[in-house]
Parts: C-alpha cells; structure tokens; sequence
C-alpha cells in the first residue's frame, strides 16, 4: 500500500508531545481509507485470477451449456486437463 500520511504533519519536537497534539482527521475516516486500499488491492488480485484462470472457466462454461450440470470429479478433471495460462 505504501505510507499514509493523514491530517497535517507536525515534526515531533520531544516524545511526548504526540500525546498532546490533535488530529485533523477522524479514526473512522483513517479506518475507511485503508478499508478501501485492502478492498481495492482484492479487487485486483482477483481480476488477476480470473485473468490467469479464464481458458479453465470458459471450458467449465461450455461444458455446463453442453451438459447442463457438472460434479466435483468433471470440473476437477477439466481444471487439471485445461492448458495453463
């Protein structure tokens, strides 16, 4: 994700002085911001998935179209015979 910075920077002149500063921002609005960050990152990793395994998915797709119904055997067989992406 890379570094987040919220709110206004102020150099920290002694090590207390955070406990005594304020925020600009609200720990809900810091919270939705990386919520967004991770959800987006998994939007990403699985449209890659879906990218890498495609070829596989459409030949589940014809075979379902063909024969209306698969089980745990044929698509593990249509998944271990398809070509790899």
């Amino acid at each position: 994700m890379g570094m987040v910075e919220y709110g206004e920077h102020e150099d920290y002149v002694f090590l207390g002085r955070d406990i005594l500063s304020w925020r600009d921002y609200s720990e809900a609005n810091a919270n939705k911001s990386t919520r967004k960050c991770a959800d987006d990152r998994d939007a990403i990793n699985g449209q890659r998935t879906l990218i890498a395994i495609g070829d596989t998915l459409e030949t589940i797709a014809k075979a379902l179209l063909e024969y209306e119904t698969l089980d745990g055997s044929q698509i593990k067989e249509i998944m271990t015979t398809a070509p790899p992406a």
